[in-house]
């Protein structure tokens, strides 16, 4: 199942929602704190999910700091 993973973030916490893509269905919500121990925890929420790609909302503001040089930049597929 490839799953869509929108991420919303904040200045004190990152929110992501999993999507089916083929059908738009929510699988899951989760929030996690805007720090490094909070995206870490991201990261493990997300491994669940092994067909996966990524929508991270303000990949230039807030969201910079969700993707620029950690885990996310090395994801397989994900859209800013």
């Amino acid at each position: 199942m490839e799953v869509l993973i929108g991420v919303d973030p904040h200045k004190g916490s990152v929110a992501v929602a999993a999507l089916e893509e083929a059908t738009g269905e929510l699988l899951e919500r989760a929030g996690f704190a805007q720090d490094r121990a909070g995206l870490r925890s991201l990261e493990r929420w997300a491994k669940r999910f092994p067909e996966r790609r990524w929508a991270v909302e303000n990949a230039g503001g807030l969201g910079v700091g969700t993707w620029r040089g950690g885990w996310l930049a090395q994801a397989s597929r994900w859209w800013t």
